[in-house]
């Protein structure tokens, strides 16, 4: 991840750094902390991304991959590792979940249809 890339977006688009912590929620220090150190939480890098109206592919260099080893949950991005947050974790969990669950009820609502299908054609 390269938040870099944020700044040069708001260059591009003559956007403030203050307008965009305000339209995040964000203070401008804080802001600017995350630049220095280019670290932010996930959530808020999503709402820079719709702020900004870009993909949120935009901000990573490299391919992101994530691998989890027990209780040590690691984030991949070529320029070093960062520890995932238990909270970013969590969500990744839940989010993945939601898409089961729904990939289950798309799948019961298909063989429906088959039925309704098969019926109505006898």
């Amino acid at each position: 991840m390269n938040l870099l890339i944020v700044k040069d977006i708001l260059e591009k688009k003559n956007i403030s750094i203050r307008y965009l912590a305000d339209a995040i929620g964000m203070s401008e220090q804080n802001l600017y902390r995350c630049f220095r150190e280019n670290k932010i939480q996930a959530g808020d890098l999503e709402k820079i991304a719709h702020s900004l109206q870009v993909s949120i592919g935009t901000f990573f260099e490299e391919k992101v991959t994530v691998s989890v080893q027990g209780s040590h949950n690691q984030l991949h991005n070529g320029t070093g590792d960062q520890n995932m947050s238990q909270s970013e974790t969590t969500i990744i969990e839940h989010l993945n979940r939601i898409i089961e669950e729904k990939n289950k009820i798309i799948a019961d609502k298909d063989k429906f249809i088959d039925f309704l299908l098969m019926s109505q054609n006898k």
